[in-house]
């Protein structure tokens, strides 16, 4: 599992790839939400998150229980399941090739997320246990004011990088295959 973890990103890249492949075309708009959706709570996590969660190494100085983490356990694989879900609605494959593909990525997301739980217990006991049963929306408050948000937009700049690569990526293939 740690070489999963350690690339994850490489393992993502590959499946958007998948994507690119010029079959169908476009048909709907729902991909912008979900992609602005996904972006910004992986922004969202990122700003409170700190500069600990890049890399290929699992290390957790602290157990972060604000902004989105007070929501749910684990928001950052869960903007990367949106942003590939927009990834999905965007391509031009069939309804059920998108469904297995999209599983398929929670799945592999599902088990990062149960390594994360293991190396969290072990690593925070009671602490972890305690944030677990803690989520609630009530918490929101005032957690997007107090948010860095231009220090988590610069900590992801591989994230921007190869979220706009895709993208053009993807528009060449709409101009020159017409998908």
């Amino acid at each position: 599992m740690k070489f999963i973890y350690a690339q994850r990103g490489k393992i993502v890249a590959l499946w958007a790839l998948f994507l690119l492949w010029p079959v169908g075309s476009m048909q709907s708009w729902a991909w912008i939400a979900v992609l602005a959706l996904g972006l910004f709570l992986r922004v969202w996590a990122r700003s409170v998150m700190g500069e600990h969660s890049r890399g290929n190494v699992h290390a957790a100085p602290r157990l972060v229980q604000t902004g989105p983490y007070s929501l749910m356990p684990h928001p950052l694989y869960v903007s990367n399941a949106l942003v590939a879900g927009a990834g999905v609605l965007i391509s031009g494959w069939p309804a059920g090739v998108k469904a297995v593909w999209w599983l398929a990525l929670v799945a592999f997301y599902s088990l990062l997320a149960r390594a994360e739980n293991r190396f969290l217990q072990q690593s925070f006991g009671a602490e972890w246990h305690q944030w677990r049963r803690s989520f609630s929306v009530r918490k929101l408050g005032g957690e997007l004011r107090r948010t860095a948000w231009g220090r988590a937009l610069r900590q992801d700049a591989w994230t921007w990088f190869w979220l706009g690569l895709f993208l053009m990526l993807w528009y060449g293939r709409t101009q020159c295959f017409g998908a």
